[in-house]
């Protein structure tokens, strides 16, 4: 685990070939399914963003989330921001929260159970298929899987595969007075297993969260994916992103 600050200039590569490699023979070894992309027929209108290299200074921001069915505002605010460099995505994912709720503290704890901020990633503007989920929680803990979605509405448990913690994303989440904070480098070997160069991208950012003002669970989006009951896993919602 790595606490890496709010200030994009002072961002720097880590060297994260082996850590890699080694995850991506686990998804060899685990006989991972690869599907073709889905091709949208009648694309949703979905949001995006143009993500600015971390060298600039500069970020692009996510915000006014929604809940995931689509039927009204997030309770609680959410921020995203994003830059990149030529190895690695920087996200730092900002949570008002008046309730800090978690029991996930160890690495690949099912952090989604309370409160818990996570990202799908997949390259190309296509409906993925195959796409990589990192989800963090207030406590430090971290999930990574490489999820196998060839329905478009769930999983398919059997062909994803759960990843170390060990795959080279650097993380770190801190509690503060407003609520907490959750700062990620992803790097792009591990979201793009085939390698090259990809600037078109689809994304998206979700959380769960257990308020004082709410029953049960909250379940809030940047791109809502219009399910109830709720359901994160709908890559046809997916925003889309550009690496500038």
């Amino acid at each position: 685990m790595h606490s890496t600050g709010l200030d994009p200039s002072s961002f720097a590569d880590s060297n994260m070939a082996a850590s890699l490699r080694a995850c991506l023979a686990i998804l060899c070894i685990a006989g991972t399914t690869f599907g073709e992309p889905i091709s949208p027929r009648a694309p949703p209108t979905v949001p995006h963003l143009d993500v600015p290299s971390c060298l600039t200074g500069r970020w692009a921001v996510a915000t006014n989330y929604s809940l995931s069915s689509g039927k009204g505002p997030a309770a609680q605010k959410t921020t995203v921001m994003l830059c990149h460099t030529e190895l690695a995505l920087r996200v730092v994912e900002v949570a008002q929260d008046d309730n800090v709720i978690s029991n996930s503290t160890q690495c690949q704890d099912h952090v989604w159970t309370t409160d818990a901020m996570e990202i799908m990633v997949a390259p190309g503007l296509d409906i993925p298929i195959n796409y990589t989920e990192i989800d963090v929680s207030p406590k430090n803990a971290l999930w990574v899987g490489s999820i196998y979605n060839p329905t478009g509405e769930a999983p398919d448990e059997n062909a994803s595969v759960v990843l170390p913690c060990t795959c080279g994303v650097e993380w770190n989440a801190e509690r503060f007075d407003f609520g907490w904070v959750a700062d990620l480098t992803i790097p792009f070997a591990l979201i793009n297993p085939g390698g090259g160069l990809v600037l078109d991208w689809r994304i998206n950012f979700f959380r769960t969260d257990l308020g004082l003002n709410t029953t049960g669970l909250e379940y809030t989006c940047w791109s809502p994916t219009y399910h109830t009951p709720p359901e994160f896993h709908v890559p046809r919602y997916f925003g889309t992103m550009t690496l500038v």
